[in-house]
């Protein structure tokens, strides 16, 4: 007899998600929408809370996970460091400035719940992936009241100049993706909405 569950139900969603641990925490809140979750590792020699780095997954503003980011929080902790991966919410339906606000919401819940999470939340490093790293540029250069100081943003492939009069003609779907982050139309002819500037 064939099976005809959904993989995706919330029934199998629930049995295949991660356990936190002393040293890990999954799908942590930090907002109310779906999205606005976060995923912490922690190194597991540590003797008191340890500085950590937030990382902000790629995927052309709309797709993506903070699952992207697990290999490299492992080796994170591994160097005894914490290390935070997040998820924020996607365009369309959020514009830039909304994802930026989601790394403000996630940077404030840490900083509330380092006690809890084991973090020093003064300070942090910040590295970005593609679409993240953008963000992860513009919120390190632009935010001003962080809660948590950003020390370092270490971009991976982050767009981060849209505004080069050298650019072809462009035919490619970067172009609606920019257009769906921002909610603005965007030709690649030398100018560039402050969304896009770190």
């Amino acid at each position: 007899m064939t099976s005809t569950r959904d993989p995706h139900s919330a029934f199998c969603r629930w049995i295949l998600r991660r356990l936190d641990t002393e040293d890990e925490f999954y799908d942590e809140a930090y907002g109310t929408e779906p999205r606005q979750m976060l995923d912490i590792f922690l190194p597991e020699d540590r003797t008191g809370n340890v500085p950590f780095v937030l990382m902000i997954h790629g995927g052309g503003w709309q797709a993506g996970d903070k699952e992207n980011f697990h290999t490299l929080c492992e080796t994170f902790r591994s160097w005894g460091y914490g290390a935070v991966t997040i998820n924020y919410r996607f365009a369309p339906g959020a514009r830039i400035p909304d994802m930026i606000e989601d790394i403000r919401h996630a940077l404030a819940s840490l900083k509330e719940n380092a006690g809890r999470y084991g973090l020093q939340a003064e300070k942090t490093g910040s590295v970005g992936g593609s679409a993240g790293a953008h963000l992860a540029l513009l919120y390190g250069y632009s935010v001003e009241d962080s809660p948590v100081e950003i020390a370092f943003v270490a971009s991976q492939s982050g767009p981060a100049d849209f505004a080069n009069p050298e650019y072809p003609e462009m035919e490619v779907p970067i172009v609606w993706l920019i257009e769906d982050a921002t909610g603005d139309s965007y030709d690649y002819q030398g100018a560039a909405t402050d969304l896009l500037r770190p």
